[in-house]
């Protein structure tokens, strides 16, 4: 994985401007570290002259100072310099396994995934599924109760408009269009907070068949605000997502967790109307 996590290439990589750099968006990512300063990287060099042995440090943090150069003053867009400075950030070793992860690439454009298809074609795609109203609650959670909670968001407003990263069968459709479900694994939330080791083997057997989970899981990291959701907001999203559960429903079919999320979420609405 790049050492930078959610570089969020592919959900910019059809900009043709820089971003600011007196925007609030790259001092957050200036603050997280992610732009390693050059004396860092002088330091890090002279280490890895005394001792060979932090050549792997080195590299990972020489990476991470080009990444930042290139994130701070160069469009992202399809041209080969933007596809050279994102190459640096993997490990292109024999049989190494490589990947880039963030929610924000499912609902990316059309056109967008046919020039990854194109420029990868032998890349695999792993969608993890999650309960469309918990899926939006927990984005609700991120975006207004948390620490990294965006400044002026309204929930009024972030219901009155599309959210197409909640819409399964836009994304769904334009993925497989380019990649055929043979290239594609769905796993769900579900198994990932509940069954771990089951959703990371089913992972592995798509990605890196024959390897085995040897992971010894002991909490769960990473968690959301916990915060209860209001009813009438509960309805108001599942109403919103109806459309979502029956498609997945359809999708996967008898004894899939979509067919269950369907047959409860009509049971709920029936019962407030």
């Amino acid at each position: 994985m790049p050492p930078t996590k959610e570089v969020c290439f592919f959900n910019e990589v059809n900009f043709a401007h820089t971003i600011d750099p007196g925007s609030g968006f790259l001092k957050k990512y200036e603050d997280q570290g992610h732009l390693v300063s050059v004396s860092r990287l002088k330091e890090a060099k002279k280490k890895f002259i005394q001792r060979r042995i932090l050549n792997q440090h080195y590299a990972y943090e020489q990476k991470q100072f080009l990444w930042g150069l290139f994130y701070r003053y160069f469009p992202r867009n399809t041209g080969q310099l933007s596809w050279y400075f994102y190459s640096l950030l993997f490990d292109h070793r024999k049989d190494t396994v490589t990947g880039d992860i963030s929610p924000l690439y499912f609902p990316v454009k059309e056109e967008v995934i046919e020039i990854i298809a194109k420029r990868f074609p032998h890349l695999k795609i792993v969608v993890i599924i999650r309960e469309p109203v918990e899926r939006a609650w927990s984005n609700i959670r991120m975006n207004y109760y948390s620490e990294l909670a965006v400044p002026g968001f309204s929930i009024k407003e972030y219901l009155a408009k599309p959210n197409p990263g909640s819409d399964y069968q836009y994304a769904i459709t334009n993925w497989e269009k380019h990649f055929g479900p043979h290239r594609m694994q769905y796993l769900f939330y579900d198994d990932l907070a509940n069954q771990p080791r089951k959703f990371l083997q089913q992972f592995l057997d798509f990605v890196k068949p024959g390897t085995t989970v040897n992971t010894v899981f002991e909490e769960k990291v990473g968690k959301g605000v916990e915060k209860e959701m209001d009813k009438q907001l509960r309805m108001e999203l599942l109403k919103r997502n109806l459309p979502q559960y029956h498609f997945l429903a359809q999708k996967f079919g008898t004894g899939s967790y979509p067919e269950t999320w369907l047959k409860n979420a009509l049971i709920e609405i029936d019962g407030q109307e």
